[in-house]
C-alpha cells in the first residue's frame, strides 16, 4: 500500500476544514489531515514544536490567506525564509476572485488554487494533485 499523503489544512473556518476532510475522504487516496488554525499554529507544527499536533514528510499545504495572528501571506513569507521549510509544496485554498490575492501568493511560490468552496470541485481537484 502506498504511504499517505499528509495534507496540513491552515484556515481559521471549522466548516471550510471539514470540507477539506470530507473532499479527501472521497479521493480514495491514502492521506492524513492535519488541521491548523493560522499560520503560528501551522509553523509550529512544521518545525515540530506544537506540544498535541505534528506532521511527517511526504506532505503539502492547503492554506487559507484571510486569517487572524498570521494570515496566509505572513505565513508563506515565514515558511519561504525558513530553510528547512521552504521547499513545501503549498496550495491555497480560495473563494476570492480577487487579482490581488492571486498575485500575493504567487510572489510567494505557491503551487496553485484550489477552490474553497468544497463539494465536487474540491474533491476532483483533489484527486487530480494526489494523482500527480
Amino acid at each position: 500500500m502506498a504511504e499517505a499523503l499528509r495534507v496540513l489544512v491552515v484556515d481559521d473556518d471549522d466548516v471550510a476544514r471539514e470540507c477539506v476532510q470530507r473532499s479527501l475522504a472521497r479521493v480514495e487516496a491514502p492521506t492524513e489531515m492535519v488541521p491548523a488554525r493560522d499560520g503560528l499554529e501551522a509553523l509550529s507544527i512544521l518545525r515540530g514544536e506544537h506540544p498535541h499536533l505534528a506532521i511527517a514528510e511526504p506532505l503539502i499545504v492547503l492554506l487559507d490567506l484571510n486569517m487572524p495572528r498570521m494570515n496566509g501571506c505572513e505565513f508563506l513569507d515565514a515558511l519561504r525564509n525558513d530553510e528547512a521549510l521552504r521547499d513545501c509544496t503549498v496550495y491555497v485554498l480560495t473563494s476570492s476572485t480577487l487579482e490581488r490575492d492571486r498575485a500575493l501568493a504567487e510572489e510567494r511560490g505557491v503551487a496553485g488554487f484550489l477552490p474553497k468552496t468544497g463539494g465536487p470541485a474540491l474533491t476532483q481537484h483533489l484527486r487530480a494533485l494526489l494523482r500527480s
